[in-house]
């Protein structure tokens, strides 16, 4: 049987994996997840191809739909602006 030379990082890739520590009650056990979000390579290709392959060939709006599927939402920014409330 053939051994391979590759590992659990090489399995999962290289992005970080944090602990959830209050998921579950064993302390014996640990619980990790794998985080992406914007930093993954998928992420940067699409913003990429969607934003920055475009330039200035299309209207910025236009741009950010094609990127994130949705209109601007900026209910967020005004919450941790501390401008509205959660």
């Amino acid at each position: 049987m053939k051994t391979s030379q590759f590992g659990l990082l090489d399995a999962i890739g290289n992005t970080p994996l944090v602990e959830l520590v209050n998921l579950n009650p064993n302390p014996a056990v640990k619980v990790l997840v794998k985080v992406e979000g914007v930093f993954s390579a998928e992420v940067g290709a699409d913003f990429v191809r969607c934003v920055l392959s475009r330039g200035n060939s299309a209207d910025p709006m236009e741009l950010y739909r094609a990127f994130m599927g949705r209109e601007p939402d900026l209910s967020a920014l005004l919450v941790r602006a501390g401008l509205t409330a959660a």
